[in-house]
């Protein structure tokens, strides 16, 4: 995620959607149960959503065992990080189960699937976005096709 920064003023020209996945493989940084970290020192975290609020990129939800410190299924250590997504650029993320899960023989993904649920809970619109509606943006898939 770090690179990101170093390129963000030049994604917006190009012309294309950019997808970021496993969250932007951000560096969470190592913290223990007294301390929380500030999302704005995770180096090109800011500059990954502005591109998202500019509609030139995309984030995956995704892969939370690539990134997370502490071992799953629940991965609450990136509660601050997902939910700040859900508040800046709700209509441009989606949600990926990351199979086949390489490297991570006998993960099950369905409590990580069941938690995003739960964070989405009473937010119709971003939970029905982040599983549904905007991949069909993305994806440019379906008969009722909705705008960027």
């Amino acid at each position: 995620m770090d690179a990101i920064q170093s390129i963000e003023d030049f994604i917006p020209s190009l012309g294309v959607q950019i997808v970021f996945d496993h969250i932007g493989i951000p560096d969470i940084p190592v913290q223990n149960s007294a301390k929380s970290y500030n999302l704005s020192d995770i180096a090109g975290f800011d500059s990954m959503v502005w591109l998202l609020q500019k509609n030139v990129a995309w984030v995956k939800i995704s892969g939370p065992y690539w990134i997370s410190n502490v071992q799953g299924p629940i991965y609450h250590e990136l509660d601050p990080l997902i939910l700040e997504l859900f508040r800046a650029a709700p209509s441009r993320l989606v949600y990926a189960s990351d199979w086949p899960h390489t490297r991570f023989k006998g993960l099950d993904i369905k409590p990580w699937t069941s938690y995003l649920l739960d964070l989405t809970k009473g937010q119709e619109k971003v939970r029905d976005g982040l599983f549904r509606d905007n991949a069909i943006v993305l994806w440019q898939a379906g008969d009722n096709q909705l705008k960027y």
